[in-house]
């Protein structure tokens, strides 16, 4: 895309079968300012994934509607939460999504399916409330999980499961 660079995953069993296919979008920041930056050259580094795994690109995670939202965590970002950006890590946004998720249902039931969207930093001392709503659907339970720093979204991830 014109503003993503993608990298996408597969890992296979023994016999070369895919088990988890993953795609990944990211956009390239200047650290200083803060902005996007869109340099040409970098398609020159071999950052460019010639081959999508998923047939179709991610949806946006949006909240459903017409589903309880219910408060279920507060997490102030610490050091351990930082990449080398000085920003809460991607990853761990998966932790606290989890962390989030009714303790019987990540117990008894696979995740088959995760969406993540990153939607704005939170950094250090930040305080990041956890939202949860549950959504059933023919295709299994759909759990979304969105963290807000003040009003403002900073990831919302859907679990499948």
């Amino acid at each position: 895309g014109r503003l993503f660079f993608r990298r996408d995953f597969i890992m296979t069993d023994r016999d070369g079968n895919p088990k988890v296919k993953a795609s990944t979008s990211w956009l390239v920041l200047n650290l200083d300012t803060r902005r996007l930056v869109r340099d040409p050259h970098l398609l020159d580094e071999g950052t460019v994934c010639s081959e999508n795994v998923l047939e179709k690109p991610a949806d946006k995670v949006v909240m459903p509607k017409d589903v309880e939202v219910q408060l279920v965590n507060e997490h102030f970002v610490g050091y351990s939460d930082l990449d080398m950006n000085g920003h809460a890590n991607n990853a761990m946004y998966m932790q606290w999504a989890m962390d989030a998720v009714d303790h019987e249902m990540a117990m008894s039931r696979p995740v088959r399916e995760l969406t993540i969207n990153y939607n704005h930093e939170a950094k250090p001392g930040d305080k990041v409330v956890i939202y949860r709503a549950v959504e059933e659907k023919e295709d299994g339970t759909h759990v979304y999980v969105e963290g807000k720093v003040e009003d403002t979204s900073s990831f919302i991830v859907e679990l499948l499961f």
